[in-house]
């Protein structure tokens, strides 16, 4: 069994095996459930309900957990993952897919649901998943004493990249499934090469008629991008696999945050370069996390709103709210909200005051600013001013947690790193807000929001909302919380 053919059934096919898996875990805690009512639940008088009840925790639990089992890639290169890593990813795809189904449960408002069977549904899920891939790896391991596995190809290129492919590529692709009985130069024959040197391009069909292998790898470099149509059509008379991968994908600059990755564009296939960070998949875990977080915080203030903007009026003239033409992802413009904390005519102030304007072009920011009103500085001391920023965030222009928002001025002060600021979505809070706010110099606060960008994981925002709600409340942050928030990145 060739071990691409287990890895394409892998790709497509095991996800049917975890659908029926998890119809298996609902039929399992259904049954077991009243064993346990007695012991744990807390009203164990109740009649114990029919299963259509349950039923509808699929519709909550199931699309979270697949779409949480596709983020975390489990069916791409689960056929090498450890014991120990598979128990491990699965845990962490059971619980995060039982939290966010609660929490969707929550603000559908399906309080009657069990927690109860949800745990129960969830653990047996998880027992399910991890004996499916233990039963996959321990096959695997059998057919790989046998040498099931293994194929034999011939690289195609020059002496560099057969070396580097040797000595890069095939060790990540599992050396032992793969062996390379010689190689076909594209120039000329090198003596001292790690492997037997086969002849040149124009030997190559009398080489694969001689010496059957199941795949032929040419290294496309500059020199010999020519030779592709002449060894395509060769494969094809014989019947061999070819596999072609450019020199640069492996020679690349290693401090590169891009990762290269395969798709089809209008029926061709094609290559992509793309942040490693900000995959569809860490996008759209953002926005679900945007939407939830903004309704519930929306939903909150929304009694203090009215208030507010009763308090705003009273104490000056104007409207409650500040509009501000900003600039957001990939320089599209919105209008961004907040409540009005500075007398009416601010800006009129700041053009007539040349001390103060000097202080806001050097850092953006103004630590006393005599236009704020008596409620805008407690607006802005507690953060409130800024909650109808949140209504920006529902609509998707704004994000809970990103880099500062740019004006006309912060634009032309971002030089060349205008676009790399604006290749995400603008935040209310932030890793600069949350590292000195005022304190920061404006080169410090960029360096911030790069670090942000560069190192994005959304345990990287839960950290940050939770530092910025500590802070509102006074709570001093631990010395290394930098640390802290890049731990995950610099693991990798």
């Amino acid at each position: 069994m060739k071990l691409s053919v287990l890895n394409t059934f892998v790709n497509r096919y095991f996800v049917y095996f975890d659908m029926a898996g998890l119809f298996l875990a609902f039929s399992i805690s259904y049954i077991f459930l009243p064993y346990l009512i007695p012991y744990l639940s807390p009203f164990p008088e109740v009649a114990y309900p029919p299963i259509r009840y349950f039923a509808s925790v699929l519709i909550f639990f199931a699309p979270v957990c697949f779409f949480f089992l596709k983020l975390e890639r489990v069916y791409e290169n689960i056929t090498f993952w450890s014991y120990l890593k598979i128990i491990g990813k699965m845990a962490k795809i059971t619980i995060l897919s039982l939290a966010f189904a609660v929490m969707i449960m929550f603000l559908a408002k399906e309080t009657q649901m069990s927690r109860l069977f949800m745990v129960l549904l969830s653990f047996c899920f998880l027992i399910l998943l991890s004996l499916s891939r233990f039963i996959l790896r321990w096959l695997i391991i059998r057919k790989e004493v046998h040498g099931d596995f293994q194929e034999k190809v011939i690289l195609i290129g020059d002496r560099i990249s057969v070396v580097n492919c040797l000595q890069y590529l095939l060790p990540k692709e599992r050396e032992p499934f793969i062996k390379a009985v010689g190689y076909v130069s594209t120039d000329k024959a090198e003596k001292g090469m790690p492997l037997p040197h086969l002849g040149f391009l124009e030997d190559l069909k009398g080489i694969l008629n001689e010496m059957p292998v199941a795949q032929v790898i040419l290294i496309i470099t500059k020199m010999n991008s020519d030779c592709f149509p002449k060894i395509l059509e060769i494969c094809e008379q014989t019947g061999i696999n070819l596999r072609v991968i450019n020199e640069y994908f492996f020679n690349k600059n290693p401090l590169s945050r891009y990762v290269w990755r395969s798709d089809f564009f209008a029926g061709v296939p094609s290559v992509y370069a793309t942040e490693v960070n900000w995959t569809t998949e860490k996008e759209i875990i953002k926005r679900i996390f945007d939407i939830s977080f903004s309704s519930i915080i929306l939903l909150i203030v929304s009694p203090m709103l009215g208030l507010i903007s009763l308090m705003i009026k009273v104490s000056s003239p104007g409207p409650v709210f500040f509009r501000r033409q900003v600039m957001g992802q990939h320089g599209r413009e919105f209008v961004a909200l907040k409540f009005r904390s500075m007398v009416e005519n601010a800006h009129e102030l700041l053009q007539t005051d040349d001390n103060l304007r000097a202080e806001y072009q050097n850092s953006l920011k103004i630590k006393n600013d005599p236009r704020v009103t008596p409620i805008g500085k407690f607006l802005r001391n507690t953060k409130l001013d800024e909650f109808p920023q949140f209504i920006n965030v529902f609509r998707g222009e704004m994000s809970v947690v990103g880099p500062r928002m740019l004006g006309d001025l912060e634009w032309a002060k971002y030089g060349d790193l205008k676009a790399k600021v604006l290749s995400v979505k603008p935040g209310i809070t932030g890793f600069w807000q949350v590292n000195g706010d005022h304190d920061v110099t404006f080169e410090e606060r960029v360096q911030y929001d790069l670090q942000y960008i560069n190192n994005y994981n959304l345990s990287m925002d839960l950290l940050i909302v939770l530092k910025t709600i500590l802070t509102l409340f006074g709570v001093k942050w631990v010395a290394r919380s930098n640390e802290i928030l890049l731990r995950n990145r610099r693991k990798k």
